[in-house]
């Protein structure tokens, strides 16, 4: 039954993640015609600011609601009062730091596409968190509807405005529009209705509980933005758009893989945690189409790395084909070692997760900086995937501990 379910949600998740994808892969190409590598880059250095801030103020409180066996209504409202309040502190924490961005950045350009960035995250702190409830009770079916109806509405309004201005700012607007829509769809379509409440006890508790969760996404944060991060300080923001179109390119599909069985895996795990035999068989069946869709998907896209980079971005991106071809083992590897984060939090086991993140984060922070200043872009790539790497024999101590014990 649980497996048949599972089947089912990957139908869904998966033509969802292909349709997103497909997507953004449309805009992709679009946007590096349009803007280039600069505008990219622009527009990738603002969102990292963006991305930097919602992660440190992160609670958890995602995590939480799906865990959360006693139905959504125990902490509700107090999901809904930290969501508000989370919006107006990074809404408030980008406008301030605009100043400081366009100093480290060394862009103008910069300061404009995080003003208007500093909109979503208020926005999106309105949104109904009972919102989660289609992906907690397994409704797939709607949640591919809602999921494909905003994505469509990013992406189109977003194409359009960077078609007509030219600029990065037009993605924020996609961005906008779509943060919109789904916080109306939330309050007239989903129930319960929240409403502010500041419980101290209950507060506390989601702290407690969610710690980890949070300290596990700013570590996560780190190791997936601090390459970003040094590449767009020391080489600049023209190479920072050629660093992240090479990694999204190398990535779109391989490490996407790991994250449909991600989202789909969570809730699946968290139903049979308290049955050791059926938690191992899932998590095993889980791992092994990842590792062999992966290791399919990723020798493929070596394998054509440089007709694609032609078809889809044009002859003057072929510069980006050897840094694809080194990211594409990081993607193979991160979308099979992944797909562990999901069991480790239907146990609970939050902590593992991040020591395991803290490891690959401190290797990548140590061979970073001297890796790019000798090797440029291909540095950076190389140091992704030794990092990646690195932490395979800590998640197998971790797996034994847990699963094979």
């Amino acid at each position: 039954m649980l497996i048949g379910r599972l089947l089912l949600a990957l139908k869904y998740k998966t033509i969802l993640r292909l349709f997103i994808k497909v997507l953004g892969l449309i805009k992709l190409i679009i946007f590096a015609r349009l803007l280039g590598p600069i505008g990219l880059g622009v527009f990738g250095a603002s969102s990292l600011l963006m991305n930097f801030f919602e992660t440190f103020t992160d609670m958890g409180v995602y995590v939480l609601l799906m865990q959360e066996r006693n139905g959504l209504k125990r902490i509700i409202n107090q999901a809904f009062t930290i969501s508000i309040l989370r919006g107006f502190i990074v809404s408030s924490l980008i406008f301030i730091s605009v100043p400081f961005s366009e100093v480290f950045f060394n862009s103008v350009d910069v300061k404009r596409v995080l003003l208007l960035l500093s909109i979503i995250p208020f926005l999106k702190g309105f949104i109904n968190p009972a919102i989660i409830k289609y992906e907690k009770y397994l409704n797939f079916d709607k949640e591919f509807k809602l999921r494909a109806f905003l994505i469509l509405i990013d992406s189109m309004f977003s194409i359009i405005f960077v078609y007509f201005f030219k600029a990065p700012e037009g993605i924020v607007m996609g961005l906008i529009i779509s943060a919109v829509f789904e916080l109306l769809f939330s309050w007239v379509f989903i129930s319960p209705k929240p409403k502010i409440e500041l419980n101290i006890g209950k507060l506390r508790m989601i702290i407690k509980e969610g710690k980890w969760i949070t300290l596990n996404g700013i570590l996560n944060y780190l190791y997936h933005n601090i390459d970003d991060i040094f590449v767009s300080k020391f080489l600049g923001l023209n190479d920072l758009g050629i660093y992240q179109t090479s990694y999204k390119i190398s990535t779109i599909v391989i490490y996407e893989t790991g994250e449909i069985f991600g989202r789909v895996s969570l809730p699946i795990y968290s139903k049979v945690s308290s049955d050791y035999t059926k938690l191992k068989n899932v998590f095993i069946k889980i791992l092994l189409y990842i590792t062999i869709i992966s290791l399919l998907l990723g020798g493929t896209l070596f394998l054509f790395a440089s007709s694609i980079v032609i078809i889809f971005l044009g002859q003057e991106w072929l510069i980006i084909v050897p840094l694809i071809k080194i990211l594409i083992f990081f993607g193979m590897i991160k979308s099979i070692t992944g797909s562990v984060t999901p069991f480790f939090y239907s146990i609970k086991k939050q902590k593992e997760i991040m020591k395991v993140m803290l490891i690959g984060l401190v290797l990548l922070v140590i061979l970073i900086y001297p890796l790019i200043r000798i090797f440029g872009l291909y540095g950076a790539a190389f140091s992704t995937l030794f990092s990646v790497i690195f932490t395979i024999p800590f998640i197998y101590v971790y797996l034994k501990k847990y699963l094979f014990f």
